[in-house]
C-alpha cells in the first residue's frame, strides 16, 4: 500500500510500475517510502454556446468553469528506484504436484518446459511404507520430460 491508501501491482511483494512511459520489456520497482500521493489541481475548460472556450481570467469571473482535482503518485527520489529489463525469451513452466494419499505433505515442484521433476523425499504414513509415485495408476519414471502439469499420487504398502 502506497501513501494515501493506494495499492500498487507487486512482484514477490515488491511494488512495481509499468505504464505508457515504460518500455515493453521493462518495469520499475517502487520503494513505497519514496512515493507520495500528491493532489493536483487543474481547470477544466468549458465550451460555451457557439463553440467559444470559456476560461478563467485571474481576478475576474468568466461565466463558469470547473476546478478539477485529481491525485497522482510522484516519486520523491526517482534515481533511487530499480529498473528491470526482460531480455530473455518466455519459458513455460509446469507444476508437478504430489498427492501424498494420506501421508505427510510433499512440496509442489515447478519444472521448466523440457525439464524433469526431481525425486522428492519420501512421505511417511503411520502403519504404511512408501512404495512409489504413480501417474494415472502407473509408476512414474522421474527421467520423463515434463510437458504439462501433472499430479503424482503416493502408493503405499
Amino acid at each position: 500500500t502506497l501513501d494515501g491508501g493506494y495499492k500498487a501491482l507487486s512482484y514477490s511483494g515488491i511494488p512495481f510500475v509499468a505504464d505508457r512511459f515504460v518500455g515493453d520489456n521493462d518495469m520499475y520497482l517502487l520503494n513505497s517510502n519514496d512515493f507520495k500521493l500528491h493532489q493536483l489541481c487543474d481547470w477544466r475548460w468549458l465550451e460555451g454556446e457557439g463553440g467559444t472556450v470559456l476560461h478563467q481570467v485571474a481576478g475576474k469571473a468568466c461565466y463558469s468553469a470547473t476546478l478539477v482535482k485529481y491525485a497522482d503518485l510522484l516519486c520523491e527520489r526517482p534515481m533511487g528506484q530499480a529498473k528491470l529489463t526482460f531480455t530473455g525469451s518466455d519459458t513455460d513452466y509446469y507444476y508437478v504436484t504430489f498427492d501424498s494419499n494420506g501421508g505427510t505433505a510433499v512440496p509442489t515442484q515447478m519444472v521448466a518446459a523440457g525439464g524433469k521433476a526431481v525425486v522428492p523425499a519420501s512421505p511417511s504414513k503411520t502403519g504404511k511404507s512408501f512404495d512409489c509415485w504413480n501417474l494415472n495408476g502407473a509408476e512414474y519414471n522421474f527421467s520423463t520430460i515434463v510437458n504439462s502439469d501433472i499430479t503424482l499420487v503416493a502408493a503405499w504398502i
